[in-house]
């Protein structure tokens, strides 16, 4: 298995693949490639998230700038590396949601006051989570937490390529199916108390 050192030693071998500019401040968003092996598929997954980045004016979702293509990675994930997958490299909305989703767990860590009241919220409004088994996330407290980001990927989704396609993007996920459901379903109840705690991008 790789070390989190390896991964830091590919990231600083980079260069810059893409750069935003937001008030001002540029974004150069880093993307390495994780094994020698596979190569191909990575490589793939890298240009196409770079012709995303071209595509799309993400500067609004950028939270940390280093990113990491790895195929062998089963589940994409924020840290401490914001680390993709290749599984959809024949996808660029799936993996422009998927990127925008990795990018608010940044955004998410650094308003922990604000998480933390917005999840107190949640729990009166649902005093029963599902956890794992491909509705909840892994532990009750993240699928609350999750409540919050994926209400933030489907806006920021919505506001990228439209509500019917964000809709028929999160509707197509085959994990936090219940979590999912809920912000398609009953959006404006979260979205009232994520905005009252200061938790919109």
């Amino acid at each position: 298995m790789k070390t989190i050192f390896a991964c830091l030693l590919c990231l600083s071998l980079c260069m810059p693949a893409f750069s935003l500019a937001q008030g001002g401040k540029e974004k150069k968003v880093e993307i390495a490639l994780g094994y020698e092996v596979q190569q191909e598929r990575e490589q793939a997954t890298k240009e196409q998230l770079n012709r995303v980045l071209q595509e799309y004016d993400l500067s609004k979702w950028i939270f940390t700038e280093k990113v990491l293509v790895d195929y062998y990675t089963s589940i994409p994930h924020s840290h401490p590396i914001l680390t993709l997958n290749t599984r959809y490299v024949d996808d660029d909305e799936r993996l422009l949601s998927t990127f925008v989703h990795e990018q608010i767990h940044w955004f998410t860590n650094s308003k922990p006051d604000g998480v933390d009241k917005t999840v107190a919220e949640f729990k009166t409004l649902y005093p029963e989570v599902p956890v794992g088994k491909g509705q909840g996330a892994r532990d009750e407290f993240s699928t609350y937490l999750h409540l919050i980001v994926c209400y933030l990927e489907f806006s920021a989704v919505t506001e990228l390529l439209g509500e019917p396609k964000a809709r028929e993007i999160m509707a197509g996920w085959r994990h936090y199916k219940w979590i999912y459901k809920t912000v398609l379903n009953e959006g404006n109840k979260l979205k009232a108390v994520i905005e009252k705690n200061k938790l919109t991008i």
